[in-house]
């Protein structure tokens, strides 16, 4: 059943996305502003499920690739992720309708599907290739499943395009890496154009959805507390393709003991008295216990205190096949498990 997301919206999605985020995918207040003016210029926009498309749909994934950062200091203005997704649709020369999704309903990346829905007034569906934070673009169900990232577009903020074809996988993300640093740091991504019935075979359903719900009520949905205390002990390693960051969470009474989270841009895995709790792909989330907002990665200081909660991996991180992109091995820890 279709649905309507309107500006009412918008700071509930930021919260419930901070949360899919697990400490990484960027603070999505700036993209919250910036999709709060597109809807107020455009109006609300409709969302539909999967199983409502036609089946000579074609789905286009968008989002922002690089450094979030990196946009922060040099923001666009919303439109370079329109323009990535006008210039596939060119690229495609398809008769077909045509309709838009994320690649990754987190974090800021949940904002900028619907900011080009709403420009370009092409329908969105509630679907992505990871429904929750993860580093690499090479990280989503979509290349689990054989989904060719390729044609793809990148832009930037001076009105720079470019058009890939013919490439795929890991070698995808590293072109796209280097192409984005001298685009600034940071591009408008569209790719992974497919049908509707391979897109919905492979992608992650209802992540937009359940972000709302999260942001709304935390406890919306069945999630596990690992603890709560002050935040005793934050270390960062250096490392090859991103830091690599231990923090210690000294759990009040009446636990009284350490819990450990490893990181990476995102939460990976949880350690409670060196016993593995919880792993990637379920989101570990560390809330600052004031305010209850989800924290990034990178802003977990010593002094805070925090609730550690675990919510459940989406169900396509589960099955055969798909795992293994997300699971802590996927970043390095060979020792965390299967």
């Amino acid at each position: 059943m279709s649905w309507i997301l309107g500006t009412d919206d918008l700071g509930p999605l930021a919260t419930g996305a901070a949360v899919l985020g697990s400490g990484g995918a960027g603070d999505p207040a700036l993209f919250e502003l910036l999709a709060r003016q597109v809807l107020a210029t455009h109006g609300p926009v409709t969302v539909y499920e999967h199983a409502e498309l036609p089946e000579d749909a074609i789905l286009v994934s968008t989002g922002l690739v690089g450094s979030i950062t990196a946009f922060t200091e040099k923001p666009g203005n919303g439109y370079e992720f329109t323009r990535a997704v006008i210039r596939l649709r060119q690229a495609l020369a398809t008769s077909r309708p045509v309709y838009v999704c994320g690649y990754e309903t987190a974090g800021v990346n949940a904002f900028l599907p619907l900011i080009v829905a709403a420009q370009t007034q092409t329908p969105l569906v509630d679907l992505d290739g990871m429904g929750r934070g993860l580093s690499w673009l090479d990280q989503t169900t979509y290349d689990a499943a054989g989904i060719p990232i390729a044609p793809f577009t990148l832009t930037d903020s001076h009105g720079h395009t470019v058009v890939a074809e013919a490439i795929t996988g890991h070698e995808a993300e590293r072109y796209i890496r280097t192409l984005t640093v001298s685009m600034g740091g940071w591009s408008a991504f569209a790719g992974y154009p497919a049908d509707a019935t391979a897109v919905g075979s492979a992608g992650v359903h209802g992540a937009l959805a359940r972000a709302l719900r999260l942001g709304r009520n935390l406890d919306a949905e069945p999630h596990r507390r690992l603890g709560s205390g002050r935040v005793s002990e934050v270390s960062w390693q250096p490392g090859t393709e991103a830091a690599h960051g231990s923090i210690v969470v000294w759990l009040g009474p009446p636990d009284d003991r350490p819990l450990r989270i490893e990181t990476r841009n995102e939460f990976l895995l949880a350690l409670d008295s060196g016993r593995i709790v919880a792993t990637a792909p379920d989101i570990i989330c560390l809330l600052d216990q004031r305010t209850m907002t989800p924290l990034l990665t990178e802003r977990v200081l010593p002094g805070y205190q925090v609730d550690v909660r675990v919510y459940p991996a989406p169900s396509r991180w589960t099955e055969p096949g798909f795992a293994h992109l997300a699971s802590p091995a996927a970043f390095g820890y060979s020792w965390a498990g299967p």
